[in-house]
């Protein structure tokens, strides 16, 4: 999965590209809390309602956080893998 298009310049460490099972894939690994909830939440803001953003999380404290904010959200989480490297959180902007 390559990058299609770079969506905007983010802080170090963080990307955001096109994919084909999600709108949006924003990498957040190696991003300290709070930073990249913040950044991911800020990405949720800017999209459509049905929009899908897949979120790439090394950290499993960071992964509990984001599930909880999701929870208490309109948004719907719809998958989560663990890859070899780091956890992908698929979510739908409700």
């Amino acid at each position: 999965m390559g990058i299609v298009k770079v969506i905007r310049d983010q802080p170090l460490g963080c990307f955001i590209r096109t994919n084909m099972l999600s709108n949006t894939e924003i990498n957040l690994t190696g991003l300290l809390p709070p930073i990249c909830l913040l950044q991911c939440k800020k990405q949720l803001n800017e999209m459509a309602p049905g929009d899908i953003i897949c979120v790439c999380l090394q950290d499993q404290e960071i992964l509990r956080d984001l599930v909880l904010i999701i929870e208490r959200s309109k948004d719907k989480i719809i998958k989560q893998q663990m890859e070899a490297d780091a956890y992908r959180i698929y979510i739908q902007k409700g």
